[in-house]
């Protein structure tokens, strides 16, 4: 015996008649909502981490050029002239390698790593509460969509019913269903996704469980 049609606002205490026009759906694009990078904290954060990433780069770099001269000076001798070229420096800066080398060991490993941890760190924090606001903010306007999705199952399933009703009364009258005239050739996911009403034993029934526990619908 074929099931009788329930409409939403039995099944989910939303008024939406059978079958009936297509709803006002949200668009995204009319939601006021800022790109997160636009947020000022968030944005300076972000520089400040560039800043300090880009800050250990050069670190790198000066240690890998003074990782080649402490090669040079250990394995051969000074080109001409290099020695007497930085001799005058050598009030102002340390010009051996080794202490070079080891002073950008010490600003990678005690000054700029922490530091862009701790601002990775306040960055993840940020960008979590920035979504949740995000989230929040238009969760309204996916829940319209959700509850348009469970309505358009509903109509959906009582159209495929309606369909095979009408095949299976002309074979009660001793009818012959042709399929030229009337296909069967249904989409097997629409078919799949069953009676919303079906209490644990629908693909449509499992989908609506998950807005309902979150209480969107």
């Amino acid at each position: 015996m074929r099931k009788p049609y329930k409409p939403l606002a039995m099944e989910l205490q939303y008024p939406r008649p059978m079958l009936s026009k297509k709803p006002r759906l949200p668009d995204p694009d009319a939601i006021a909502l800022p790109p997160i990078g636009d947020d000022p904290a968030y944005q300076a954060a972000l520089v400040e981490l560039v800043a300090l990433e880009r800050r250990r780069a050069e670190i790198e770099q000066r240690r890998k050029t003074r990782q080649g001269k402490a090669a040079r000076g250990k394995d051969g001798p000074q080109r001409a002239g290099e020695g007497a070229r930085f001799a005058g420096r050598r009030h102002r800066r340390p010009t051996d390698p080794i202490d070079d080398i080891k002073a950008a060991d010490e600003e990678e490993f005690q000054v700029l790593r922490p530091a862009i941890a701790e601002t990775t760190r306040r960055l993840d924090d940020m960008h979590g509460d920035l979504s949740l606001a995000a989230c929040q903010k238009v969760q309204p306007q996916y829940a319209t969509a959700l509850r348009a999705a469970l309505q358009a199952m509903i109509d959906l399933n009582a159209a495929l019913e309606a369909a095979g009703a009408v095949r299976a009364m002309l074979r009660a009258r001793g009818y012959s269903v042709l399929g030229t005239q009337l296909p069967s050739g249904f989409p097997p996911a629409a078919t799949a996704l069953g009676d919303l009403a079906a209490v644990g034993a629908s693909q449509s029934w499992f989908w609506k469980k998950m807005p309902t526990d979150h209480g969107l619908i």
